[in-house]
């Protein structure tokens, strides 16, 4: 399976205030044997970040939401994201319709997801319509299907903190 790089799920821009990290190109990833999908369309690149390196909080989840939600749209079955620590509450948050955290909020959270955390969200399909006449979807965080991975320095995850208002 080949893997899609998407810009659009990097940190909040805030904490790099000057310019972002120099990345390593599709080709070098794919030159380095990673399976790459030269054909990926970014939803969002690493031009469109420069332009908000001033990002708010706000902005941050809202960035990583509408990515999300973009993905959900045009792919069927399931997703697969890797992405970096706060993600797993700026991907997630807006789905299941709370709003945005606060950057007070964020720094809290952000402190209680280690690293390699997992989550997983589901889908329930609503039997009731949109006025557009689309079914309704409502998303639901759920237990992980393995637990995450931890090591002599990583506290183990609990999904459940996600869940905090």
């Amino acid at each position: 399976m080949e893997i899609n790089i998407e810009p659009g799920f990097f940190e909040w821009l805030a904490w790099y205030p000057d310019s972002l990290p120099n990345w390593l190109t599709t080709s070098e990833l794919k030159e380095a044997k990673y399976k790459i999908n030269q054909n990926y369309k970014p939803l969002v690149t690493a031009n469109n970040l420069k332009d908000s390196l001033k990002e708010t909080a706000e902005e941050f989840y809202t960035r990583n939401s509408n990515v999300l939600n973009e993905i959900i749209k045009t792919t069927t079955g399931n997703v697969l994201i890797v992405a970096h620590a706060a993600t797993l509450d700026t991907c997630t948050r807006q789905l299941v319709g709370e709003p945005p955290r606060s950057s007070y909020e964020l720094g809290k959270i952000i402190h209680k997801i280690p690293y390699c955390s997992l989550v997983n969200i589901e889908e329930s399909v609503l039997s009731t319509e949109d006025k557009a006449g689309d079914s309704i979807c409502n998303w639901t965080l759920i237990e992980p299907i393995c637990p995450s991975v931890t090591h002599n320095k990583n506290i183990r995850f609990d999904w459940n903190v996600l869940l905090t208002k």
